[in-house]
């Protein structure tokens, strides 16, 4: 087969299962490598073996749907565990027996960034990808061409306990910071000596809250600084502290979350003595909680009898950007794996409506395409609410999310207990970063 009929193949595939009316000439270094038993696009024969986080019994039925389809082709998936799943890749990547496609989020592609196939923008416009997928696909290309398609968002989101807010007299839940400062007076209850007796909201301290980072990267994208930029002429990753633009916004969000944690400010509704902010709101006994999406059913099945509701994660009031955090899961191809060729073919099935649709009409998690985001499910509010927080979800190049945290706690356990200010917090925290990211940097 000759580069012009493999680029014509290729063409076909992304056209039937993107809609895209664009020529892909990734077929002509894609398709060279690796075997499959037919030219014709839309059959798939082969074995693949794919690795990812969500859980098997989730995805089994839709790979089982493409092995239906394609009764030549094998897909056998392995379900990872997340706190270990870039370490496998790693150990696999350098025992030679890594997977040909992989699941990715942001953080994946700073650590497995060379073993990752690129597409170029030759091959694939810019333009067309970003008006196939939401905004926060920006963080699937770098500088040389897209290195993954995207599947799921999981954004922020707020739980609200409606008792404790009818039991105040409170209608509806805040749209804004400043209004949820407003609500604390009624919602944060204390003894005669000022000691927490309920809480508003866990914000301002290190170990108690469960989405420490994601919070404080939520209010940092609000300000409108995007954590992370790409260079487009060398390809590197730069954090946006620097710039004048940015750097002393996003100062203000540290001084501006631990003041949540202050006893001496009328925001002050949480301590470190508390207990986990997930297990007091499962309790029935925290007003406010800011979780992911997806974290739905597991709190309605620990406690049937929460009478709770989901909104969105509050906005900074005047001059502030409408923006939230989220978890964008995708896929990618190893660039060394020996079945390239069926994996190109494979993937755009596997990021298609009906694969991704499927999953998320079962699941509280949010669609990555844009088609799908601009048409909610008409009878389920809370989802309809999930698929606009993706819409406007974020994220940045993080190099560690894990380490990166650590030092995000330990930053703000220096803050609450008075050892640094929230500026020399922010500056360690950014300067700890500044280093992972250094030592990642393609060489």
């Amino acid at each position: 087969m000759d580069n012009k009929s493999k680029q014509k193949i290729f063409q076909i595939v992304l056209m039937s299962i993107f809609g895209l009316g664009v020529v892909i000439a990734l077929g002509i270094f894609a398709l060279n490598k690796g075997t499959t038993t037919s030219d014709d696009p839309t059959v798939l024969a082969g074995n693949l073996t794919v690795w990812g986080t969500l859980p098997y019994r989730d995805i089994k039925g839709l790979l089982d749907g493409l092995r239906t389809t394609h009764k030549d082709l094998k897909v056998t998936d392995t379900e990872k565990k997340t706190k270990t799943y870039d370490t496998e890749l790693v150990n696999a990547f350098a025992s030679g027996i890594g997977p040909d496609i992989f699941m990715i989020t942001p953080e994946t592609i700073m650590k497995q960034r060379s073993r990752l196939l690129t597409i170029p923008y030759t091959s694939f416009p810019q333009k067309t990808f970003k008006e196939t997928f939401a905004d926060q696909v920006r963080l699937f290309m770098l500088s040389d061409g897209i290195v993954g398609f995207p599947m799921l968002i999981d954004p922020l989101v707020m739980y609200v306990n409606r008792d404790i807010l009818s039991d105040n007299f409170i209608v509806s839940p805040p749209k804004t910071w400043e209004s949820l400062i407003e609500m604390n007076s009624a919602l944060t209850k204390k003894t005669p000596t000022g000691a927490l007796q309920s809480s508003m909201i866990a914000l301002g301290t290190a170990d108690n809250i469960t989405h420490i980072s994601e919070i404080i990267t939520t209010l940092i994208l609000q300000t409108g600084d995007p954590i992370t930029v790409i260079v487009p002429q060398t390809g590197e990753i730069q954090l946006t502290h620097k710039s004048a633009e940015y750097g002393n916004l996003a100062n203000s969000v540290f001084d501006f979350y631990t003041s949540f944690s202050d006893s001496t400010t009328n925001q002050y509704s949480w301590n470190s003595g508390q207990e986990n902010d997930l297990k007091l709101f499962t309790a029935g006994k925290l007003a406010f909680y800011i979780g992911l999406a997806s974290e739905l059913p597991d709190i309605a099945e620990k406690n049937p009898n929460l009478n709770m509701d989901v909104t969105y994660v509050p906005i900074l009031g005047a001059g502030g950007k409408k923006m939230v955090y989220g978890d964008m899961y995708g896929w990618g191809i190893n660039k060394f794996s020996k079945n390239t060729n069926l994996a190109v073919r494979v993937l755009p099935e596997m990021t298609s409506n009906e694969f991704i649709n499927a999953y998320t009409s079962t699941h509280y998690i949010a669609p990555a395409r844009r088609d799908l985001l601009a048409t909610p499910p008409k009878d389920d509010a809370i989802k309809g609410l999930i698929y606009n927080s993706a819409i406007i979800s974020g994220n940045f190049w993080n190099p560690d999310k894990s380490a990166v945290t650590n030092v995000l706690r330990d930053t703000m356990r220096s803050i609450t207990t008075g050892s640094i200010d929230p500026v020399t917090g922010y500056n360690n925290w950014i300067s700890d970063m500044s280093t992972k990211l250094t030592d990642i940097q393609p060489k």
